[in-house]
């Protein structure tokens, strides 16, 4: 007795592999995975803890671990499809994702461009640790869209100096800096890039007897036009 071969109903091709009639491949075609467009993590630099659900833990794992955790959790797939797999490629504005899917009984390789980024951030018990160590403090303000626009600054900033401390705001962020002339030549350049208003202004903290000169703080404040 010959077994009967099966097909794929879209593209015809021969196999015992179908999810509601189709192949892998057509099966996809049909069928949408919702990739979220941007994913993001906080990572506290100072004590290596990770953002978390709602709580910071210190990263025992690498921090794409935590990265895929959070990319997985809001993929959005149709019925007969899971993930048996996945791996992140590449990080940045143009990350790679790979999922090995199962739809059915069969298995597909796929890959995904979408934002992936790690940021870099200070925890709130290591803001208190450090809160006296700053000397400039960066003001992002924005009436638009908050979270893209303190992404973009904040990240300008944090390349360059070091990250004492943060605290969100209901229109951006406060960013605590230890060095008063990187904070003012990145100011500037984001002045330029993201077309902000710049407004400059220092507060004496202090008076150096060495040099007979006053120690200052300097506070920047950059509005998104």
């Amino acid at each position: 007795m010959t077994l009967k071969s099966r097909f794929c109903a879209k593209c015809g091709v021969s196999t015992d592999k179908l999810a509601d009639g189709l192949c892998a491949e057509c099966f996809l075609a049909n069928h949408v995975i919702t990739i979220p467009k941007k994913t993001s993590i906080r990572h506290c630099t100072i004590c290596n803890s990770v953002w978390l659900g709602g709580i910071w833990i210190k990263a025992e794992e690498p921090l794409e671990t935590y990265l895929m955790r959070r990319v997985i959790e809001r993929i959005k797939l149709p019925r007969n499809t899971t993930i048996t797999d996945a791996e992140i490629k590449k990080l940045g504005a143009k990350g790679k994702l790979k999922l090995l899917l199962r739809i059915g009984n069969s298995e597909i390789e796929k890959e995904y461009i979408t934002q992936l980024t790690i940021e870099k951030f200070c925890c709130p018990e290591c803001s208190r640790e450090n809160s006296t160590s700053y000397l400039a403090i960066v003001q992002i303000r924005t009436d638009k869209d908050v979270e893209a626009f303190v992404k973009k600054a904040s990240r300008m900033f944090t390349k360059k100096a070091k990250l004492i401390k943060a605290e969100e705001r209901k229109q951006g962020i406060d960013l605590y800096l230890d060095r008063k002339d990187i904070a003012k030549s990145v100011a500037m350049e984001a002045r330029k890039r993201l077309n902000c208003k710049m407004t400059l202004s220092s507060k004496q903290h202090g008076w150096d007897k060495i040099r007979s000169k006053p120690l200052t703080k300097l506070t920047i404040l950059l509005r998104e036009r």
